[in-house]
């Protein structure tokens, strides 16, 4: 099937499974804070997902990233075994790209050399997602008249809902950016809906939910895309 430019630029594709939700600002956007702790960027609502290295939906979420970067860079994109990158050959040069994954292991090394506890990132990947709008929100302890997921609007409910360390369901679109002056061109993963599931350990620190509908404390089982990478890429 020929994709259209739309298509290869961007790609939807949800959890089928309960995620561990960490360090989610859904009830309000912050602005992104760096190592030093300075503000930089426009507010986003944000959310970052642990999904386990050997999940069939992390597999899936990878696989889609793969077609879109292939659809984008063709024959110029190049995947580095020891480096775990994807590079492409843009404006004459090779770049690295900038992915919205990172490796829960390393997360773990980083957290021990600061003395921050992130033995919960083991053994999975981390996937960040944002938006600059509000992320419709549901939880699916509660039924709408359809049947469906509730949604969850007030700020403060939102807030408690889906704390650092639940397990939920989302919704990500992926799509390809071009280089933005010295920044790496790459993918990023907005943020369409959040689901919560069921609770999970507390780490301190205008859509419908349809497709939301049998969540029982997993998520409705379906297949995220049918757009699949052609060959097996382990990063």
């Amino acid at each position: 099937m020929t994709q259209t430019k739309e298509q290869e630029a961007q790609l939807d594709i949800g959890i089928a499974k309960a995620a561990r939700i960490l360090w989610a600002t859904l009830d309000e956007a912050r602005p992104f804070k760096d190592k030093s702790g300075k503000e930089n960027g426009k507010p986003k609502y944000s959310a970052t997902l642990f999904l386990p290295n050997d999940s069939a939906e992390l597999k899936a979420h990878k696989d889609a990233v793969v077609s879109l970067l292939k659809a984008k860079y063709g024959a110029k994109l190049s995947f580095s075994q020891e480096e775990k990158a994807f590079y492409a050959e843009v404006d004459g040069r090779k770049m690295k790209l900038a992915l919205p994954f990172h490796n829960g292991d390393e997360e773990v090394v980083a957290g021990m050399s600061t003395g921050k506890d992130r033995s919960f990132c083991a053994g999975g990947m981390l996937i960040k997602t944002s938006s600059q709008y509000p992320v419709p929100c549901f939880d699916a302890r509660k039924r709408d008249s359809s049947g469906n997921p509730a949604a969850v609007t007030d700020k403060e409910a939102i807030k408690a809902t889906f704390y650092s360390g639940c397990f939920g369901a989302a919704t990500i679109k992926y799509r390809t950016y071009d280089k933005v002056g010295s920044n790496p061109p790459g993918v990023t993963a907005y943020l369409q809906k959040a689901c919560f599931v069921h609770d999970g350990d507390r780490i301190a620190s205008g859509a419908n939910s349809s497709n939301f509908a049998q969540v029982q404390g997993a998520v409705t089982e379906y297949n995220p895309t049918d757009v699949a990478a052609d060959d097996e890429i382990s990063y």
